[in-house]
């Protein structure tokens, strides 16, 4: 998925819109096929961070994946969003932005038995857990993450941007 916000997917040329990955969700559990749903923090740019996840809060909820797999973005070197973040034309998410903007996703899902996974070495914090019971938890966790100084988050394998 990426992004449920219609605006970003255009921007970022995915070929799809937020209600046909609403019903290809709903296709999938209905058939009785795990889901697993990938949200990419950063996406939608500094411009679109807000939109972008309560968009995309709002597409998974219709759907509730098996699992939400949160990654943030770092653009590959050579692609046209990395030439974009190069020339000015797209500002990454600091370290507070992009937990920020994973709070309003988070806090916005209004999904059942799905689980929260970000666990992957771009992420500026690890929050996992099962919605809709560990949603307070998860907030909390954010949400001290952001109490701390931000020069702690920015993974060294960035450094190169």
């Amino acid at each position: 998925m990426e992004s449920g916000d219609d605006i970003t997917l255009e921007k970022i040329k995915k070929g799809t819109t937020s209600e046909q990955i609403i019903s290809a969700g709903l296709k999938l559990k209905r058939a009785g096929i795990e889901v697993s749903e990938y949200y990419l923090t950063g996406i939608g740019g500094l411009e679109r961070s807000y939109q972008h996840a309560l968009n995309s809060a709002r597409t998974l909820s219709a759907f509730s994946p098996d699992f939400i797999r949160i990654r943030t973005l770092v653009p590959y070197p050579g692609s046209p969003l990395y030439e974009d973040y190069r020339n000015g034309n797209f500002t990454l998410l600091n370290a507070h932005q992009a937990l920020q903007e994973l709070r309003t996703l988070v806090e916005n899902l209004e999904c059942e038995n799905s689980v929260v996974l970000s666990d992957h070495v771009a992420n500026y914090w690890n929050v996992q857990g099962k919605l809709p019971e560990d949603k307070a938890e998860m907030l909390a966790s954010i949400d001290h993450a952001l109490s701390l100084d931000e020069s702690d988050f920015r993974p060294p394998h960035l450094s190169r941007l």
